[in-house]
């Protein structure tokens, strides 16, 4: 493997996004009519994602300011240390290879990342101190939904 494919890279975004939730998705996916609407299934309700295939919505833990890490992987990370108040994987599928985060009621992106297209594992921690809500997301190619 070469060392460029080896190469972690890191992204930092901090912004105050709509109704207490921001985006991940592939910011070239057509809309899908068919498609659920985000937070539209009942089970999504209680817990701080909504999950379809090509974008997932994070729920914050108030609607205020948001300091978002990203990190594009190469291979799996290590299991994060410490106590996160949300710690979930899901996978995304982001075939354009480029991925963006946005406000829910926005189709531009805040900041986008280059990420092997295909699938994706998405590792979203999250914690909400004196300090601010952070998230954590951790994000590295997978040979598909279920792996």
């Amino acid at each position: 493997m070469s060392e460029d494919a080896m190469t972690t890279v890191h992204h930092t975004l901090s912004f105050w996004p709509s109704y207490a939730q921001f985006v991940l998705y592939d910011t070239q996916a057509e809309f899908n009519p068919d498609e659920e609407p985000l937070w539209g299934r009942p089970e999504e309700e209680e817990g701080h994602l909504s999950v379809r295939p090509t974008e997932v919505s994070v729920g914050l833990f108030a609607d205020a300011e948001v300091q978002i890490e990203m990190d594009v992987y190469p291979v799996p990370p290590e299991l994060p240390k410490g106590d996160w108040d949300v710690n979930v994987e899901v996978p995304l599928l982001v075939a354009s290879g480029e991925l963006g985060i946005r406000d829910v009621v926005q189709d531009v992106p805040e900041a986008t990342a280059a990420v092997p297209p295909g699938w994706l594992r998405l590792r979203v921690l999250g914690r909400n101190t004196l300090g601010g809500q952070t998230f954590w997301v951790q994000v590295w190619p997978i040979t598909s939904p279920t792996s």
